[in-house]
């Protein structure tokens, strides 16, 4: 199963979604998961195998309950949960060099379905973190800032973008959703129709109506690159007529910071009507 499961209550809006966990061992359901993990990429190793891994982050010598020395591969688990890096370590180590190809791909099946931010990537050999912690802290504060629509489809964006069972179409949609429903009243507030397109007419034919913080040379200079900002946000593809097409998971994420950043930008008065 490659896509994320999401529970009827989620569905439903009765249960609120799991959120991206930052580490591992938050929760011992997560965490006896990648215990089972650990043990089957200990598994795919031989003992020499460790020696790279035990002389790089100087695992101590644990014993047995008659004071006997550890094999290498129970002494690398022992290390594995004496801490998160140490798991860290371990992690990327196994997933790295384990000589059965499925290990890597059972990883980010257990990142995916535990909702872990973390994925293992195959061309850098390396963990990476599925979304900056930092981007997933802004959206909470702002999602918790802004009117409850708003803030819902700041959460639909967010999940669709970065977990269960994402849409990319979805978290796209969502994003622009989010922009027009902060924008309307500063740029359309008669048009209950409007839309990011629309409002982009608007403001160009009368920039001189709206100030924005945006560095610049002029007000009108500045009202305009926040224009840009919005052209960066266009239908997704097969919306209305255009371009047929399935956007990607990256192409969705990158909507959805943009949407942040404008919202951020309009929740900080970045740009609002001018005094008249």
């Amino acid at each position: 199963m490659s896509e994320q499961w999401v529970p009827f209550g989620v569905r439903m809006g009765v249960q609120e979604p799991v959120r991206l966990k930052n580490e591992f061992s938050e929760d011992p359901v997560t965490l006896k998961a990648v215990s089972d993990w650990l043990g089957n990429g200990i598994g795919s190793l031989y003992s020499p195998d460790f020696e790279p891994l035990i002389g790089a982050c100087n695992i101590p010598v644990y014993k047995d309950q008659y004071n006997r020395p550890l094999a290498a591969s129970r002494r690398v688990f022992e290390y594995a949960f004496s801490d998160e890096i140490p798991l860290l370590n371990t992690v990327e180590y196994l997933a790295a060099k384990s000589r059965n190809r499925g290990v890597p791909a059972a990883l980010n099946s257990l990142c995916l379905h535990y909702n872990v931010n973390w994925r293992f990537d195959t061309a850098t050999q390396r963990l990476v973190r599925r979304v900056l912690p930092e981007t997933q802290e802004h959206y909470e504060n702002l999602a918790k800032s802004v009117d409850q629509a708003c803030s819902e489809y700041l959460h639909q964006a967010f999940a669709n973008a970065y977990g269960h069972n994402g849409d990319p179409g979805e978290a796209w949609a969502a994003s622009r959703k989010a922009v027009e429903f902060l924008l309307h009243p500063i740029v359309s507030p008669n048009n209950t129709r409007a839309t990011i397109s629309s409002m982009i007419r608007d403001i160009r034919q009368a920039p001189h109506k709206w100030v924005s913080a945006i560095p610049a040379n002029s007000s009108e200079e500045s009202v305009l690159k926040f224009v840009e900002l919005l052209k960066m946000m266009p239908y997704e593809p097969g919306h209305h007529g255009q371009t047929p097409g399935n956007p990607t998971a990256e192409q969705a994420r990158t909507q959805f910071n943009l949407a942040l950043t404008v919202c951020q930008i309009i929740k900080d008065d970045g740009f609002r009507m001018a005094d008249s």
